[in-house]
C-alpha cells in the first residue's frame, strides 16, 4: 500500500492483506528482498530486515510484493498450528423451492389440447417451470438477510451475488462492456484478470445472442472438417486463449447482455441433507374429494468459493 522508504524497515499492507504475512516470510519488491521480523495485524504493517548482500532502495506505492517462501532454521521440529489462507468467508442460505398441481377428476378424464393424460401434462409443466426457475435463481439470486422469524423467507445467493456484486481481486474480472459487442479481445482481458487473481476459468456461460456473436468472431478460425458436403455452417462449443481453454454453455435464463466466466471446481449446488435428503421430490397429497393434488418441493443452497478470484462477469454487452 504505502510507499517504502529505504532504511525504514516497515512495509504497509493494510489490515486485510497482512493476514497472509507471517514472521520469517521472505518478501520481494522490485529488486529488494527482506525477511519479515514482526507482524502488526492491527496496524496492517510488518517489520522487515534487508537480506545480506542486497542494497536497500525506495519502492513506489502500490508495487506488487512477492511472498517467496519462509526461512526455516535447520533441524526445526514439527509444530501444530496454522492459519486460513482466506481471511474472510461469505456464507450462504438454504432456499426452499416448491410448486403444486391440482386437477379435478373431470379435468383428468377429458382430452385437452389433443393430450390424453392431462395429469402427466400438468406435472411435466410444473417440473419444467420449476427447474427453469431454479437455474435462474442459481444465476441471479441476491442473497437475503439472515432469517430471524418464521415469517422470513431465506434467499440463497447465486452467481450474481457472489461474482457480479462483489469487488474482484483484479478489476477487469468484472467487466463493463458499455454496450459494446462481445469480442475476442474482451474475453482475453477478463480471462487474464481472473488468471492473475488466482483462478483458472474453464466455462463460459452466455445467452443465445452472445453465442451467435462468438460464432461470428471465431468464424475465421473454425474447422469445418467432418461436415457433410450438403450442409453449411458451424457451431463453436469450445474457446481457447492464453489464459482459458474450456467450453461455452448457452443458457436461456441468462440476460442477453451478460456473460459469465467460471472456474467450475469452485462451484457447488446441492440439496439440504439432514435426517432426509431434501432434493426435489414429487408427492401425491391426501385425497380431498373430487380433486387430485401433487406437491413438488426441494431445499437447496449454492457454494461459490474464491468468488472474488476464480470467476468473472461481463455485463452491458450489445444485444
Amino acid at each position: 500500500n504505502a510507499a517504502y522508504t529505504a532504511g525504514s524497515g516497515t512495509l504497509d499492507f493494510g489490515t486485510t492483506t497482512i493476514n497472509y504475512i507471517a514472521v520469517d516470510d521472505l518478501l520481494m519488491a522490485d529488486d529488494v528482498q527482506w525477511r519479515v521480523t514482526a507482524v502488526n495485524a492491527g496496524a496492517g504493517t510488518c517489520s522487515v530486515s534487508l537480506l545480506a548482500g542486497l542494497t536497500d532502495a525506495n519502492v513506489a506505492n502500490a508495487v506488487n510484493v512477492l511472498r517467496l517462501h519462509t526461512s526455516v532454521v535447520e533441524g526445526k521440529t514439527g509444530e501444530i498450528g496454522g492459519m486460513s489462507l482466506q481471511p474472510t468467508q461469505t456464507s450462504n442460505y438454504v432456499q426452499n423451492f416448491d410448486g403444486a398441481v391440482s386437477l379435478t377428476f373431470t379435468e383428468k378424464a377429458v382430452m385437452r389440447y389433443g393430450i390424453g393424460d392431462n395429469e402427466k401434462r400438468e406435472i411435466a409443466m410444473l417440473l419444467q417451470s420449476k427447474f427453469r426457475q431454479f437455474e435462474a435463481a442459481c444465476i441471479y439470486n441476491y442473497r437475503s438477510a439472515a432469517p430471524t422469524a418464521p415469517s422470513n423467507k431465506p434467499i440463497m445467493g447465486g452467481l450474481y451475488f457472489y461474482i457480479r456484486r462483489q469487488t474482484p481481486e483484479k478489476a477487469n474480472a468484472v467487466y463493463n462492456a458499455v454496450g459494446g459487442k462481445l469480442t475476442d479481445t474482451m474475453l482475453k482481458t477478463v480471462c487474464r484478470a481472473i488468471y492473475e487473481g488466482g483462478g483458472e476459468p474453464d466455462t463460459i456461460i452466455v445467452a443465445p445472442v452472445q453465442q451467435v456473436q462468438i460464432d461470428e468472431f471465431l468464424d475465421p478460425y473454425r474447422s469445418v472438417q467432418g461436415f457433410e458436403n450438403d450442409r453449411y455452417g458451424g457451431m463453436v462449443h469450445r474457446y481457447s486463449n492464453s489464459f482459458f481453454d474450456g467450453k461455452i454453455v448457452v443458457s436461456r435464463n441468462l440476460r442477453p447482455g451478460d456473460a459469465i466466466l467460471l472456474d467450475t471446481k469452485y462451484l457447488g449446488i446441492g440439496p439440504l441433507k439432514g435426517h432426509e435428503n431434501l432434493s426435489f421430490s414429487l408427492r401425491q397429497l391426501a385425497d380431498r374429494g373430487n380433486t387430485v393434488d401433487w406437491y413438488l418441493s426441494g431445499s437447496y443452497t449454492m457454494e461459490v468459493r474464491n468468488n472474488t478470484r476464480g470467476h468473472g462477469w461481463i455485463y452491458s454487452l450489445a444485444t
